[in-house]
């Protein structure tokens, strides 16, 4: 009777002491795992914005007049007396060391870009998505997009949109950073901060456990 009574209210105390402890630590690394994750896509969105205006004013320097597009039967673009269709200078250095992808959009074409398919081929001449031209182009506004498919892999991008001496749209900037390597970069400065909670749990319990033990 002396035993079962000892074990009875040792096991009462263990989930007293023990069961509030580890919820309260699992909602802490819940809570801060997601307002990490949000950082980060805070991070991911300011860094391609400015990348998306350094892309813009990297053809205005280069490149000074508006943009053009010309030709009947081949269409090529020109942006003031430079043809600047096929020119992968400027986006293949910035891909080369950003990691990003960039495109230039004339409307909602692209016609520069480093996006290429499962063949190595440019996707050259493929088109933006009706909600991309929505927000940036009928709007006329800068857009951030948390969720975009190209060519079925998902994205982070950041649209802006380019004008003419006019005030038209010319087309866009586009440059977008895959979800996949902003997940693997959340994940891996994540894992610190998990593995210590996880180690604090652990001995949360273990002096819990002591302590109900000599109480008892």
């Amino acid at each position: 009777m002396k035993k079962l009574l000892r074990g009875s209210l040792r096991a009462t105390m263990l989930r007293m002491t023990l069961l509030p402890l580890l919820s309260l630590g699992i909602v802490i690394t819940i809570f801060s795992a997601q307002s990490f994750s949000r950082g980060i896509q805070g991070e991911v969105k300011s860094g391609l914005k400015n990348l998306a205006l350094s892309v813009k004013y990297a053809y205005d320097i280069a490149y000074p007049g508006d943009y053009v597009l010309m030709g009947t039967e081949e269409l090529y673009l020109k942006k003031g007396d430079a043809l600047i269709s096929g020119d992968y200078e400027i986006v293949d250095k910035i891909k080369e060391e950003t990691g990003v992808e960039v495109t230039l959009f004339y409307y909602d074409a692209r016609i520069v870009t480093t996006l290429k398919d499962e063949q190595g081929n440019r996707q050259i001449g493929t088109g933006a998505h009706a909600l991309i031209v929505r927000d940036v182009l009928e709007a006329k506004e800068e857009h951030f997009f948390n969720s975009v498919q190209i060519a079925g892999v998902e994205y982070f991008a950041y649209y802006t949109p380019i004008f003419n001496s006019d005030g038209s749209i010319a087309g866009m900037i586009g440059v977008a950073k895959t979800v996949e390597n902003v997940k693997q970069v959340v994940l891996k400065s994540l894992l610190p901060i998990l593995i210590s909670a996880l180690f604090l749990m652990i001995l949360t319990a273990f002096i819990s456990i002591r302590f109900t033990d000599k109480l008892v």
